[in-house]
């Protein structure tokens, strides 16, 4: 379902879902609440789909950052006049109001074309995806830790010039989790700096609460 969303494995965003999320802001014009054009809609689906990888990959994810927190400016023709909308991708105010999904296996066509990589989970907002996650299973001659830096590894490996830097221009969170052990980085850190996953003692009620 993930993939028919995306369209094709070479893209990563389920356009159909963040369409539905521009679809529904609103902006201000003279006291006024509107709705973005679908000229509107498309100037944000295009810039957000083109994060400049030809730059680097760091640079990609620089830009998807600035995307994410600050919104993207568009330019809409209200009643004959210019006028510039700065539009977020998501609502940071208001948990609610944004969509989330988790699929696994998400399958990406490596850069040549020739190969797909499937990281394990993939949780998106909005239809962005913003986490990536390699969930290795603990085997009796593997210990945990051996199997989280097995996940990084291939976190890494997905990151070079013929892997799926298209997904990880996007992520802003990267794991890597067997058992109970957990480590966790971000696009571009270098293997000795992946953090350890402490958990924050969530109890029954707040776990009730996110569901």
């Amino acid at each position: 379902e993930c993939l028919a969303r995306r369209g094709s494995d070479r893209s990563v965003l389920m356009g159909d879902v963040l369409r539905e999320r521009l679809a529904r802001h609103r902006f201000d014009w003279k006291g006024e609440r509107r709705a973005l054009s679908p000229a509107g809609i498309e100037q944000v689906m295009r810039t957000l789909a083109s994060p400049g990888l030809s730059a680097g990959l760091g640079q990609a994810s620089q830009e998807v950052y600035r995307h994410l927190t600050l919104g993207i400016t568009v330019t809409e023709f209200v009643d004959g006049q210019r006028h510039a909308v700065t539009v977020p991708l998501i609502d940071w105010t208001d948990v609610s109001a944004n969509t989330f999904h988790v699929t696994e296996e998400f399958s990406v066509l490596r850069t040549g074309g020739q190969q797909r990589y499937r990281p394990d989970i993939v949780c998106l907002v909005n239809g962005i995806p913003l986490a990536v996650i390699e969930a290795k299973r603990p085997t009796g001659a593997s210990r945990s830790e051996a199997m989280v830096q097995q996940g990084i590894s291939q976190h890494l490996r997905n990151q070079m010039g013929e892997g799926i830097q298209d997904l990880y221009a996007y992520a802003q969170l990267l794991l890597s989790i067997s058992g109970s052990e957990a480590r966790y980085g971000t696009t571009g850190t270098d293997r000795k700096f992946w953090s350890l996953w402490r958990e924050e003692g969530i109890g029954a009620t707040e776990i009730q609460a996110i569901r």
